[in-house]
């Protein structure tokens, strides 16, 4: 009996550790094949990383990817979505848009026949001091001599874009999608509810400015790119400054910009 009980114990064991071995070797090959997609997927958001600094006219630290929202954030708050720049970057020919980058004008623009049809919606989160804000900054851009023509709208029905809010205790007052491939104007524009205290000219001029980059425009005073014909390489007082100023009116050469982009 103690032989058999011996053969039975090698041939158990024997078979634990072949067993041991095949499940070693599958976790292997499994996470081997986890391994080449994610570093594909890092490779590819890498390379569209770089697409989307270039297009932008801005050097590549600028551009960071939220990896929960699946966006690439220009210049701390210009918006380009992980879907858009995949179908930006794709599509031939797109690559050439690096070398329409300017200073005051992204290659990302709305198509002549949407700007003058925008529409903005304002979800349920959206405080009534940011909603009145966004109907004066809307008046801004309608008043600035240009197609572009906004309306707020009280349902998601037939709305281009969304404003929402998050909160977070980081500078940035606010973000904005860039226009899509396909022209349309930026989809979303996101507030962050620690600023509801701040004065109300400087939240006019957060949402004026968040509404140029969903417009197209992006920051004033940068030191990449080129300028659009007729504005100078620094304006203090630009709405599209990446930094939150007091609301008076455009400059000049906010108005300039947005005539040339925009021309009726």
């Amino acid at each position: 009996m103690n032989n058999s009980h011996n053969i039975f114990s090698s041939k158990f064991f024997a078979t634990i550790a072949l067993a041991l071995l095949v499940i070693f070797q599958s976790c292997k090959k499994n996470d081997a094949a986890e391994v080449a997609p994610v570093a594909a997927e890092n490779n590819n958001i890498a390379a569209l990383s770089q697409a989307v600094a270039a297009s932008a006219g801005v050097s590549a630290d600028k551009v960071e990817f939220n990896k929960n929202e699946k966006e690439f954030v220009i210049d701390g708050d210009a918006v380009v979505s992980l879907e858009d720049a995949t179908v930006r970057f794709s599509s031939k020919g797109v690559a050439g848009a690096a070398s329409q980058a300017t200073q005051m004008r992204s290659p990302y623009t709305v198509a002549s026949a949407k700007v003058n049809t925008i529409k903005i919606y304002c979800d349920a989160t959206v405080p009534a001091v940011w909603v009145a804000a966004m109907d004066s900054a809307i008046k801004n851009w309608n008043a600035s001599g240009s197609k572009v023509y906004i309306q707020r709208i009280t349902t998601t029905t037939g709305a281009t874009t969304k404003v929402t809010t998050t909160y977070n205790t980081t500078l940035t007052v606010a973000t904005a999608v860039y226009p899509d491939y396909y022209g349309n104007a930026g989809n979303k524009v996101t507030i962050n509810t620690n600023y509801n205290g701040m004065e109300t000219s400087k939240k006019v001029f957060a949402i004026t400015h968040e509404l140029g980059h969903t417009l197209g425009l992006s920051h004033t005073g940068g030191t990449y790119g080129t300028l659009v014909a007729g504005t100078p390489v620094t304006d203090a007082s630009s709405v599209m400054n990446a930094v939150c100023l007091t609301w008076s009116a455009f400059t000049a050469y906010d108005l300039q910009a947005i005539r040339t982009v925009y021309a009726k």
